[in-house]
């Protein structure tokens, strides 16, 4: 037990006697060590530079792999589609395919998102229609959720776990602008919002509690909505027919630890 609990104490510079740091035990252990972003290494070799004494700073062998860029996991395959489609080289593969889609015309790459940004309507009416359900909703009080988001709308999507410091809820800190944003009737936006919290984080839960009160207003209820249980397979359909993706976590806690 001592030699595990060594391997976690912040015994370094700029560290916390007597704490143990999970991060830490995991940077003493492994071989390589990375941040989920460009800034997020950077954050963390200041963090955590007095584990390598002797080190520049800018030295300091935490490096940054950014998440979510594996593009043959997210990215739809009607994208890669659309070379072939439309006369390109339907053979491209690897960078090579991303200089076949800058090619394909904007008619036939815009009709294509709007498809799957009519999937992400579909699926998201389904799940809304259990959630409602699940909530002791009836299917004869529910015909509301055929008119929910619509296929042709700027949509914006929010997806992510209900942690305080990712600030789920900092778009409701005035209800009015957000209600007149989405209703303008010129510029039409609309918001799909998906998460979970840990079991154990009351205030993360708190803050789910307070964004679906916000949704279930019928006054925008067909504009916004907010689909529980985030998973990947929900992502696969959130990910590629979102137009915008919002993320306003509060730095430096969104860059607090890195990936060992």
């Amino acid at each position: 037990m001592e030699s595990l609990l060594a391997l976690g104490a912040e015994t370094y510079a700029g560290g916390a006697r007597g704490v143990f740091n999970m991060a830490v035990m995991g940077m003493r252990l492994a071989q390589r060590v990375n941040g989920v972003s460009v800034l997020h290494g950077d954050v963390s070799r200041g963090m955590f530079n007095g584990l390598w004494p002797g080190f520049e700073q800018d030295e300091v062998p935490i490096g940054s792999l950014t998440n979510g860029v594996h593009a043959s996991t997210w990215v739809d395959q009607r994208v890669f589609d659309l070379p072939g489609r439309t006369g390109g080289n339907a053979e491209a593969s690897g960078a090579d395919i991303w200089r076949e889609v800058a090619q394909v015309p904007g008619d036939a790459l815009w009709s294509t998102k709007r498809e799957m940004r009519a999937d992400l309507v579909a699926d998201a009416r389904q799940r809304l229609t259990k959630s409602m359900q699940d909530r002791g909703s009836s299917l004869a009080e529910l015909g509301w959720i055929d008119d929910v988001l619509d296929p042709d709308t700027l949509t914006i999507g929010f997806a992510r776990r209900g942690a305080t410091y990712k600030r789920l809820t900092l778009m409701l800190r005035d209800p009015a602008r957000l209600k007149k944003i989405l209703c303008n009737p010129d510029r039409p936006v609309q918001l799909v919002i998906a998460g979970k919290s840990h079991p154990a984080d009351d205030t993360g839960k708190a803050l789910i509690q307070q964004m679906v009160r916000f949704t279930d207003d019928p006054e925008v209820r067909s504009k916004i909505v907010f689909l529980p249980n985030y998973d990947i397979a929900m992502a696969q359909r959130l990910y590629p027919g979102c137009d915008v993706w919002l993320n306003n976590p509060l730095r430096p806690l969104k860059h607090a630890a890195p990936r060992a």
